[in-house]
Order: C-alpha cells, then structure tokens, then sequence
C-alpha cells in the first residue's frame, strides 16, 4: 500500500507574506514572489489628492523612520508579483477602526497606491478586526481532471453551541 492509495491529491498551499514596519523589503523579495497575499504597513500614507510637498514629505518621513508609505507597499507587491495586497498600520489619523469615515479614507489610500505604482492585483486598506478568507486553489491530479478544494465541514451542532 503507498501513501497515494489512501490520502486524496495534495492540495496546494497559499503564501502569505507579512511585512511590518518595513522600509526596504528587498531582502525577503525572492522568498514573496508570486504571493498569494502580501501584507504591508503604510504608515506614512499622504492623503488623497495631497499636494507634491506633502507627498515628499511623507516618503522623507517614512525613509527616515524605517517605514513604507502606500504606494512602496503596491511597489513590493507588484515586483514580487502578488495577487493580493493588504495595507495596515497607517497614519494620518486613521486609528485603523471600522468607523465608516476612516475605512472610506483608507479606501481612498488603496486605489491611490494600484495608481501609483501600476500594482494590477487587489488592494485593500485593512482595519482593526477585519477578517478575509484566502481561497485554496485549485488542483488537478496527473491527468488533468479539475479537483476543487474540499469544502470546510461544518461542525456538529453539538460543537456550534459550545463553541458560542
């Protein structure tokens, strides 16, 4: 008996990278690529429609403390050739809650970065709590017949309720 007469085909696993209070993330740039989901601080984002100086500003800032803004968050994704971005731990008075005015505004930041660096993937401005489901890909065994990824089994109903 081998291993393959009693496991299903292998599924595939995701990558998911996390960059925190990073400025250059070229070390770690080989082990990202093609990345599932990078997930990356913007701490020092300008805001939407800032003027030049702004801007300027806030990459001198962010050079000068060790941090990324928006759009080097979308430059590493785009190089490292992920599919996903997630931007955390920004500034400017987003204290990262799911208050509709500061999601708006981290939004705003989201699409500016694609803008900016040219990132074709999702981008999305995390807030505290939020939670996103990275889906399983999809496999095919020797012969190329499609296998979706199996479905989550739903605990016992006994188990549901002592979870809560």
């Amino acid at each position: 008996m081998t291993y393959s007469d009693c496991m299903p085909p292998p599924i595939q696993g995701r990558k998911l990278v996390v960059l925190g209070d990073t400025r250059d993330a070229s070390a770690i740039s080989k082990l990202a690529m093609n990345a599932d989901v990078v997930i990356h601080e913007a701490t020092n984002a300008w805001a939407h429609n800032a003027s030049d100086a702004v801007i300027e500003a806030s990459r001198h800032k962010a050079a000068e403390r060790g941090h990324s803004t928006h759009v080097d968050a979308a430059n590493f994704a785009r190089k490292v050739r992920a599919k996903r971005l997630i931007l955390t731990h920004f500034t400017h008075g987003l204290d990262g809650s799911a208050d509709p005015k500061a999601v708006a505004h981290m939004d705003l930041l989201a699409d500016d970065a694609a803008q900016y660096s040219g990132f074709t993937g999702d981008v999305i401005a995390a807030w505290d709590g939020m939670h996103m489901c990275i889906k399983r890909k999809k496999t095919f065994d020797a012969e190329g017949t499609y296998t979706p990824a199996p479905a989550r089994e739903e605990p016992p109903a006994a188990a549901r309720s002592a979870e809560a």
